[in-house]
């Protein structure tokens, strides 16, 4: 147990003043004023700009660290810093709006160029640039992170690994777990615990070192790639931010650009994109939900999540397929819902574009990437953190309860802290496959939903009616569906969710199944939204080997590779929204109302979390917990008066499988007459009472046959004096 916990848990004063490391490292703090009365469009952030609407400012560093630029003012600036000799870019911000967070790592000394770029708007900027000088890494200090194969022939081994606080890589087979250690004391550990391992990647650093190299030949060679939006290399933060912003600006009828309800720990904006035919007007199509980016390190996920969104808006009016589906559908893209987390990932001293391009770089790296510049040479920005926050896992909640000081998410000594996003959703939140150690990198938080990341998600879920959600991660070539907890079982809707998940995996080559077959997990995204809503969700685990693989990798993932050639990720998506437009996996709800109306559904109910796990190594557990949650969604009628309005389900699952005794009897237990010789008048209800026996304590099915075609729909009551809605069906006809 390190001393941070100890204090944390003897003396929450002391761990206050143990966690604010920072405030007593070099912090230097200058303010940067632009004015300019022109504006243009297009990416601040790509290249130094000589033009109207755009100003620039230089500023040395006298630390080597982490340089924040935080900006205010009105209207709708971009800012990006730049190396001042060489014009690489360092960090960038491209929110919707005035309040930007650049953040990247810089060299004492190293001279940089803060450009603002004004999009919209009037009035001045101001920029506060910050350097925190970061602890550096002692000369022979590094101890390098590994990937292990560790022997697990038992669920209970995987577990009883877990909970030695080892993060998982969501890889393994019946009888093995893949798991990130550091250095040889944590594999000392492995083996003081009795676990026998085999090591599949030695060294992370200097495989990312390999994969720079990768991507800066495949970037060279590659005029444009096969993705929809012709992308060579993985996205900064800045390039999602400013894309989607582009996209909306160039197609207003079509793309909407949507800012999360919540800002993160670090103050950033969660930004994401919707799709639609009138995508302006909330006219009850059922949607799909992509989400990237849950943890920092997995790059991939929100490439392919953002490469969807291009799908879409590439082919709306060329393809048929394409312009069929999304006049059918809503889709709502979050590339990158973990901003804080990715930042820090992407911009570690890895990547050459970055003052951390001075890694201790092999030659063959030095011969792909000249880098001229003696700041970048001298000082090894891989000894700040040992580079391994590009394989950050979490968010930057340093303490429960509060945001993260200026550059304390940065500082090596809180590497292995913050909440895991994927165990903080409130589905089975507390029980096995999370932790509760600050310092686990499966840490489930002080609560359930306790994160603003997670609430944001929450939010948009429960605002929409999501019928498809797939949240995308990396790696291990798996497609997983709920439960995430063995204990559960199937769920209610196990043969249609088994066979959606199959058709997806048919495309991609992914192995199809329910997350709860490696090990348990707790507190996932689509745990909490299914059995919350009703509506599909399925983790993606995309690529089979590496966190952020060489880029060539995430292009053959998305376009399919090998015998999936042509299908791939691409392809699955497909499927997905394919079953999103499939009015048979949905609800759909008809009215008349005036036109311009807002119609507002609303549904509330408390749910509980698993029983509170408080104890790891005994599996001693407490109360479940309750948290209330609101589904809430309005449209607006049309002109016709009419509207059509596809829903979840009325009846949770969980709610479903509870009342579910047993499957309906093969031959009726009743058949009744209802002829009449009189037609019912339209929209006349008609009843017809009959008796369900005492002993026939099953599931009851009624079937209705119509012998002309017209149009009924039925409803089931119980009780003549004052009667309870059961269930009811009302398609489009009987015949």
């Amino acid at each position: 147990m390190t001393l941070r916990t100890i204090l944390r848990l003897l003396a929450p004063s002391l761990a206050l003043a143990a966690t604010l490391a920072p405030a007593a490292q070099a912090y230097e703090r200058t303010a940067l004023g632009f004015t300019t009365a022109a504006s243009r469009s297009g990416a601040c952030h790509a290249r130094l700009i000589d033009g109207r609407g755009v100003q620039q400012r230089r500023f040395t560093s006298k630390d080597t660290g982490l340089l924040s630029v935080h900006t205010q003012g009105a209207g709708d600036w971009d800012v990006a810093v730049f190396d001042a000799k060489t014009g690489r870019y360092l960090a960038g911000g491209a929110s919707p709006d005035a309040s930007e967070i650049a953040q990247g790592f810089v060299a004492a000394g190293q001279e940089v160029v803060v450009q603002a770029c004004r999009r919209s708007g009037t009035g001045a900027l101001r920029a506060d640039v910050t350097t925190i000088a970061l602890k550096t890494r002692e000369a022979g200090e590094r101890q390098p992170w590994s990937i292990v194969t560790v022997e697990t022939p038992t669920a209970a081994d995987k577990t009883r690994l877990l909970n030695l606080g080892f993060d998982e890589v969501h890889r393994g087979t019946e009888r093995t777990l893949d798991v990130l250690v550091h250095g040889d004391a944590e594999k000392a550990e492995l083996r003081r615990a009795g676990f026998e391992y085999r090591v599949r990647t030695p060294d992370l650093e200097k495989l990312d070192a390999a994969n720079m190299v990768a991507n800066a030949r495949f970037a060279r060679q590659t005029r444009r790639s096969d993705l929809p939006s012709g992308r060579d290399d993985y996205r900064h933060l800045a390039d999602y931010e400013n894309e989607m912003k582009e996209l909306a600006k160039a197609h207003p009828g079509l793309v909407k650009l949507i800012t999360l309800k919540n800002k993160s720990l670090e103050g950033r904006d969660v930004m994401g994109i919707e799709i639609a035919q009138n995508v302006n007007v909330d006219d009850g199509k059922p949607v799909f939900l992509q989400i990237g980016v849950h943890h920092a390190r997995e790059w991939p996920s929100s490439e392919h999540a953002m490469e969807w969104a291009y799908e879409l808006i590439n082919g709306y009016g060329k393809s048929d397929r394409v312009t069929r589906l999304v006049n059918r559908t809503r889709t709502i893209v979050v590339p990158v819902m973990n901003v804080d987390g990715f930042n820090l990932s992407r911009e570690s001293p890895f990547d050459p574009g970055n003052a951390g391009a001075a890694v201790d770089l092999p030659p063959e790296l030095d011969q792909e990437l000249p880098i001229s510049d003696p700041t970048y040479t001298a000082v090894l920005l891989a000894d700040i953190n040992g580079g391994t926050f590009a394989y950050k896992r979490r968010n930057c909640r340093v303490e429960d309860g509060r945001a993260p000081a200026e550059g304390e998410c940065a500082n090596r000594d809180n590497r292995q802290l913050g909440v895991d996003p994927n165990r903080n959703y409130g589905g089975f939140w507390g029980g096995p496959g999370a932790s509760l150690a600050l310092d686990d990198d499966t840490y489930r938080g002080a609560d359930a939903f306790s994160e603003p990341e997670t609430q944001n998600i929450k939010d948009l879920v429960s605002r929409n009616q999501v019928v498809t959600l797939i949240t995308n991660h990396t790696f291990s070539n798996l497609l997983l569906r709920p439960p995430g907890l063995r204990s559960q079982g199937e769920s209610p809707d196990e043969p249609v969710y088994k066979a959606f998940g199959d058709a997806m995996a048919a495309n991609n080559g992914y192995r199809s199944g329910m997350s709860y077959t490696l090990y348990d997990t707790s507190g996932t995204t689509e745990d909490w939204s299914y059995y919350a809503t009703g509506g599909f969700g399925f983790t993606y685990e995309i690529g089979p080997d590496e966190f952020h693989p060489p880029y060539a990798e995430t292009v053959a993932e998305y376009v399919g590779h090998d015998e999936y050639a042509g299908k791939g990720n691409r392809e699955a998506y497909f499927v997905a929204q394919e079953s999103t437009a499939n009015t048979a996996r949905h609800s759909i709800l008809e009215g008349r109302a005036p036109a311009g109306a807002t119609v507002k559904i609303r549904k509330q109910f408390a749910t509980e979390t698993a029983p509170v796990i408080t104890n790891e190594e005994t599996g001693e557990t407490g109360p479940p917990r309750t948290f209330t949650d609101t589904l809430t969604d309005e449209i607006t009628v049309g002109d016709t008066g009419r509207f059509e309005w596809h829903v979840n389900p009325s009846t949770r699952p969980i709610v479903m499988k509870e009342r579910k005794i047993s499957d309906v009897a093969e031959k009726p237990a009743k058949s009744q007459d209802i002829s009449s010789l009189t037609p019912v008048p339209p929209r006349m209800p008609r009843d017809i009472e009959f008796d369900v026996t005492a002993d026939a304590n099953r599931l009851v099915q009624v079937l209705v046959n119509v012998q002309q075609q017209d149009d009924y729909d039925v409803y089931l009551y119980e009780g003549s004096v004052t009667p309870e809605n059961l269930a009811a069906s009302s398609t489009g006809s009987f015949g």
